[in-house]
């Protein structure tokens, strides 16, 4: 349902779970938590505002459970609040763009699906990846860390990465969306675990650069 619509949501109260005439927001000071087997599209920042002016357009900390879905829609915008918690443990799809107003991390247990902007590029905010991270569009996260037996799928057919990624042990690099020659998705200045190579629509040659065998450990 809709973010928006505040029967989709409860609150707990005193250990209770309640009905409210509210929905989580800036104003409210609430986390929002997604449970198993809902998906809630989130709100237009302008929309928001404009309903709720104490929200300034912004939502605090979410955490979308496994089982769980939040889809930020073309063409809208979500803000997300600094300095809380960002968690996905089940699915996150953003079609349109995820703006801030300073740093936090964002936490990938599940699986994170970028067709739009998602931006986690204030200094000193991260992307810590568990689970999945499919980027097909622009890289607006400067710093990311894919833990052990998390996967980076670098889904569009160009040669963006994030500035500073890292890849743990046990951790995977997939290459998914290239078609056409790119000559610099593969990095030197990066040292690689596992690397999968699965493009199925690649028209063109790839023209591997450096010697791979001393940046990947898997």
């Amino acid at each position: 349902g809709s973010w928006l619509d505040a029967s989709v949501w409860q609150k707990l109260n005193s250990g209770t779970w309640e009905t409210t005439t509210t929905p989580p927001h800036f104003g409210t000071g609430h986390i929002s938590f997604i449970e198993s087997g809902h998906i809630v599209i989130t709100p237009h920042s302008v929309d928001l505002n404009a309903t709720y002016a104490n929200s300034y357009g912004y939502v605090n900390s979410i955490v979308v459970k496994e089982g769980g879905k939040l889809i930020v829609e073309s063409g809208k915008t979500l803000n997300i609040h600094k300095e809380q918690l960002y968690q996905i443990d089940g699915e996150f799809e953003n079609n349109g763009t995820v703006g801030n107003d300073g740093k936090y991390d964002l936490i990938i247990n599940g699986t994170a699906t970028n067709n739009g902007t998602l931006k986690v590029d204030q200094p000193g905010s991260n992307v810590f990846v568990k689970g999945k991270l499919i980027n097909k569009s622009s890289v607006n996260y400067n710093n990311v860390t894919v833990k052990d037996g998390g996967t980076y799928e670098h889904a569009a057919n160009s040669n963006t990465m994030p500035t500073n990624i890292i890849f743990e042990n046990g951790s995977t690099f997939l290459v998914s969306g290239i078609s056409t020659s790119q000559t610099g998705i593969l990095k030197n200045s990066i040292n690689y675990y596992n690397i999968i190579w699965d493009n199925p629509n690649q028209t063109k040659y790839y023209a591997f650069q450096g010697n791979l065998a001393e940046n990947v450990r898997g």
